[in-house]
């Protein structure tokens, strides 16, 4: 008997939300899978540190949003249901705690997402519809979401009762607590739905979940209002799939459609200034900025920036709707979600947005697939790579040597160039080779020079302190950092330095640089908190107590972290 060859997907909610970003997760894996020639997908989901869900990181990643009751609540009713979604899933392990993780990875035989994941170190992503169209763009196909039959059954005696053969348009709306100018105009819903010919459509209203209980509706026009999808994730695909168009304002729900190819929608609300990104959204994914497709999407699946208005509505509505019957047989079947090369042209682009995310390792990891999917643009990518390298930072090993064997086979090979030497060098240098970094430092002048980017070595330094402190090298970071100070000395490198200094009990010295800082007019709760621990190190006890007074006083700057 053949042994299933199995792909699994971790999701670890130490540093994973509790959100729709799962479904993304879900389809990401999937797709990772069938690349993989594997059979079926295995999910492993790993509780933060603490017991239970209470992780110990809770309030740092997930509490701005929503308390942790909730967090488990959408657990059992998002996550859970939402492995009904995928058909390829063969299992599911959730584990109780950390060591239980540990176990059950100690047994995994096959591939897993995220490649390299270490339970010590998770990485500290969100699973975002961007990389699945980036991951598209690399030659991944989406297998794809399919609704239960037994949901579709439901849904389609729900039709029949409530229809009566008119064509269905479910509007979803979003009406959320936190992030509230992302919500729906629900005014100009209302009157889109009034425009719609009774004797032809069906429209109905999807309430946010936060209000599926709230009774009858008095500010939605007198239009029925079908709640029963908003807690049960399966009639709620199952409802998209038999409905003529879904519309939506950008919400979570939206991410089950994006995989599902028997869905026609249009969504609203999907750029800023309703979402901070510093690019525009068709330019992230590797579009032309005029058009609405996603990458991974049918021709009738169309996304806009803009926010809804009546007339918005009304103009994308008649246009898919000509399109639906100008060719009925095409639009009623279950498509596969196309993929359409992004081409090298966007990546220097599409790098800039991953090295102002968050997420910015990702940027590194791109560059290196595009460049197997491009061989022929080798030299231009090799320095759009060295560029991103120096822009970002990653902590995975693999990837840092990754880079290190693509660069010394190009300076080999290849023309002399001074950024990619740098490049080169940084990571030996983040991979241990001491003898790496004079050479990093006499390199620095004639990189900054050449970027016009004052303070690029200082940056690159810095991360790779961050690297070595999160890899219990205290000593090196505090190198990196020492080095970071004397070259452009800024309060990031003060800051730094100061609380290497601390960690490696050098606590006159790391005072002194805290009492720079203050000193500056730059304070914040982690500085006094960090002098508190000082001052109580050094057996100053009343100092210490008004270190943390100051500390508890001072009021968090918005984005610090």
């Amino acid at each position: 008997m053949t042994k299933t060859k199995l792909f699994t997907g971790i999701y670890d909610l130490q540093t994973s939300p509790f959100a729709f970003d799962f479904i993304t997760f879900l389809a990401i894996c999937d797709a990772h899978r069938l690349d993989q020639g594997c059979d079926g997908l295995n999910v492993l989901i790993i509780p933060g540190k603490g017991t239970g869900f209470e992780c110990a990181d809770f309030e740092k990643y997930h509490e701005t949003q929503f308390p942790i009751e909730h967090a488990q609540w959408r657990f059992m009713n998002v996550f859970m249901p939402a492995l009904g979604l995928a058909p390829n899933l063969h299992g599911m392990t959730i584990c109780t705690s950390r060591d239980h993780g540990r176990e059950i990875m100690k047994d995994l035989d096959g591939p897993i997402f995220p490649e390299g994941y270490d339970i010590e170190d998770p990485p500290e992503v969100y699973w975002t519809d961007f990389e699945a169209s980036m991951l598209a763009n690399l030659g991944l196909e989406y297998p794809g979401f399919k609704a239960p039959p037994e949901a579709l059954g439901f849904i389609d005696r729900w039709i029949e009762q409530n229809a009566g053969g008119k064509r269905v348009v479910p509007m979803t709306l979003r009406e959320g607590l936190h992030g509230s100018v992302k919500n729906s105009d629900t005014e100009a819903w209302v009157k889109f739905a009034q425009s719609l010919d009774p004797n032809k459509y069906y429209p109905v209203f999807i309430p946010d979940m936060v209000r599926s209980f709230d009774g009858e509706r008095t500010d939605l026009g007198g239009f029925p209002v079908f709640s029963d999808p908003t807690s049960n994730i399966m009639i709620r695909m199952a409802l998209y799939e038999r409905s003529y168009i879904s519309m939506f304002t950008s919400c979570g729900p939206i991410s089950i459609c994006f995989y599902n190819g028997a869905v026609r929608y249009l969504i609203f609300k999907t750029s800023p200034p309703y979402h901070k990104q510093p690019l525009p959204w068709a330019v992230i994914m590797g579009l032309d900025p005029a058009d609405n497709s996603n990458r991974v999407a049918t021709p009738y699946q169309k996304r806009f920036a803009e926010a809804e208005t009546f007339e918005s509505l009304t103009e994308e509505f008649q246009k898919l709707a000509k399109s639906i019957e100008a060719n009925p047989k095409d639009a009623f079947r279950r498509h596969k979600l196309q993929r359409q090369d992004i081409g090298p042209e966007h990546l220097t682009e599409v790098t800039e947005y991953l090295a102002l995310d968050r997420s910015n390792f990702k940027a590194v990891e791109f560059c290196h697939r595009f460049m197997d999917r491009y061989p022929d643009q080798r030299d231009n990518l090799m320095t759009i790579l060295a560029k991103t390298e120096m822009a970002t930072s990653h902590y995975d090993e693999g990837t840092y040597r990754r880079s290190h064997q693509i660069y010394e086979e190009y300076l080999v090979n290849g023309r002399p160039d001074k950024v990619i030497t740098w490049a080169s060098v940084k990571v030996a240098a983040m991979l241990g080779d001491d003898e790496k970094m004079d050479n990093l430092m006499s390199l620095a002048p004639e990189v900054d020079k050449e970027l016009n980017e004052n303070g690029i070595l200082n940056s690159a330094l810095l991360q790779a302190a961050v690297f070595h402190f999160k890899n219990n090298n205290i000593d090196e970071a505090l190198r990196f950092a020492q080095i970071a100070d004397n070259s452009y000395r800024s309060a990031s490198t003060i800051n730094m330095t100061a609380m290497l200094l601390e960690s490696s009990g050098r606590y006159e010295e790391a005072r002194d640089m805290f009492q720079e800082l203050i000193n500056n007019g730059v304070e914040t709760p982690l500085i006094h908190e960090c002098m508190s621990r000082i001052y109580k190190a050094l057996g100053q006890t009343d100092l210490s107590i008004a270190s943390m007074q100051k500390a508890i006083g001072i009021e968090q700057p918005a984005g610090a972290g």
